[in-house]
């Protein structure tokens, strides 16, 4: 966690099938300071739902038009 803690949060929360709470579990076992914790946190679902909507409404569209 020392090491690559940030990165590894930052990972689980951009993943949608990865558990998020296995990262949380060990991070604060191991005493991982919790703004850093919420703050990779953050950037991870942020990153995970602005691309998950934007597919959505590119594949809404892309819908429409085959329809039409």
């Amino acid at each position: 966690m020392k090491k690559w803690g940030s990165m590894a949060i930052f990972v689980f929360a951009l993943a949608p099938f990865l558990p998020l709470d296995i990262a949380g579990i060990a991070a604060g076992t191991l005493r991982f300071p919790v703004w850093k914790f919420l703050v990779a946190c953050l950037c991870g679902k942020a990153l995970l739902y602005t691309g998950m909507t934007l597919a959505t409404a590119w594949g809404w569209h892309t819908i429409q038009n085959w329809l039409a």
